[in-house]
């Protein structure tokens, strides 16, 4: 849903300031640096408050950004976070006026964003860096799928509480659409993490499943635990890589605090939740804890030369099942029940070990029917 201007100002500022003002996230431990933070932080926010309601056409948008600018300029300007939001809040006069929030995000694998709200920015750096990561054999897969981003902002947040973002992709077009929904409202540095991990979520597990049949696949539901549970351990385990070796001023929790915030979101994921039957949250811990176990024994037995070795070579083969030409969630939704069955069986060592070596060599022959059957 595209955002109006005076509502895509307010998102830019809101984001601006969780990205580089949260006094939180704040990591210089004097009393002044914090004050300026926290300074900066209301002001942003005040701005954007009054940029939702006053903000009526792209024409107003230089105005309100220049008077933001004016009123932060100079505070706390020797610390390196507060001058990334000024250098941010100086470019938002001209991004802003063009785009809208929606849209695609990366082209020839390359973040190229039009709207300077912020949430394209980060989706399309994330989408790069995913097609970068997956990249077989060096060879970048280009544009496929086609990924378009829409962004929408609303005041009732019951849904995704205790967080302020949420997400959803319909698969089920030649264009895979990206749906992203944030609590209308001041955002804070763990927020940001959030909607990092909320992308790498939706791009991995569902926006690229399938793709390389060049087909609309059918949407996977929350029961899916193939989807849910072994390819969301995969989003988690990219998404903790991003506070490591991310662009820095898209990591604006750092270190063991930024990992700590993915980490919660991620085991809310494998919670209680009110549409989840109880028997939904055992086989998305069980798929998880099977995804662990494949790395697991590729080391153990020697399969793979190292931990690392094996941490790829799961990571790969999780990568070519979900991206099949023959990929669809009901299929691997049962052959995430059969590699549970087989890599978490404790009276049969022998079982898990053929299991680890069936998807060895589906590394080889991508052949997801000889998979099955082997599994079965």
């Amino acid at each position: 849903m595209p955002l109006d201007p005076g509502l895509k100002t307010a998102t830019a500022l809101w984001i601006a300031a969780a990205r580089f003002a949260d006094p939180d996230a704040c990591d210089v431990e004097d009393d002044a640096t914090f004050q300026a933070h926290e300074d900066v932080f209301a002001k942003l926010h005040a701005h954007a408050v009054s940029a939702k309601r006053t903000v009526k056409d792209n024409g107003d948008i230089a105005g309100r950004c220049k008077d933001a600018l004016g009123d932060v300029v100079g505070i706390g300007f020797q610390h390196n976070s507060l001058q990334l939001l000024q250098r941010t809040l100086g470019g938002l006069a001209v991004s802003l006026v063009q785009g809208n929030g929606d849209g695609p995000a990366c082209r020839n694998g390359v973040c190229s964003v039009a709207c300077g709200s912020g949430v394209l920015e980060i989706a399309g750096l994330v989408e790069a860096r995913i097609r970068e990561t997956f990249s077989m054999g060096g060879a970048a897969f280009g544009d496929e799928p086609a990924i378009v981003y829409a962004t929408t902002l609303t005041p009732l947040g019951q849904q995704f509480a205790p967080f302020k973002v949420t997400g959803s992709t319909d698969s089920n077009k030649v264009i895979r659409i990206v749906n992203l929904v944030l609590l209308e409202g001041q955002l804070s540095a763990t927020d940001v993490v959030d909607l990092i991990y909320t992308l790498h979520h939706e791009l991995i597990c569902h926006a690229f499943q399938g793709y390389r049949s060049r087909r609309p696949t059918p949407n996977a539901p929350a029961q899916c635990h193939w989807s849910e549970g072994w390819m969301d351990t995969l989003a988690f385990d990219i998404a903790e890589l991003w506070i490591d070796e991310g662009r820095s001023d898209w990591v604006p929790l750092k270190g063991e605090r930024g990992k700590g915030q993915l980490r919660a979101f991620h085991e809310h994921r494998f919670g209680d939740q009110p549409f989840l039957l109880r028997s939904d949250r055992t086989r998305r811990r069980g798929a998880r804890e099977a995804f662990r176990d494949l790395a697991a024994i590729l080391a153990q037995t020697g399969m793979a030369a190292s931990f690392e070795e094996a941490d790829t070579l799961c990571r790969t083969f999780t990568w070519m099942v979900n991206t099949h030409p023959e990929a669809e969630w009901r299929r691997l939704k049962l052959l995430a029940t059969r590699l549970q069955q087989n890599l978490l069986s404790k009276i049969r060592h022998e079982d898990a070990v053929a299991a680890a070596q069936a998807c060895l060599s589906f590394l080889v022959d991508g052949d997801l029917a000889k998979l099955e059957k082997t599994l079965a």
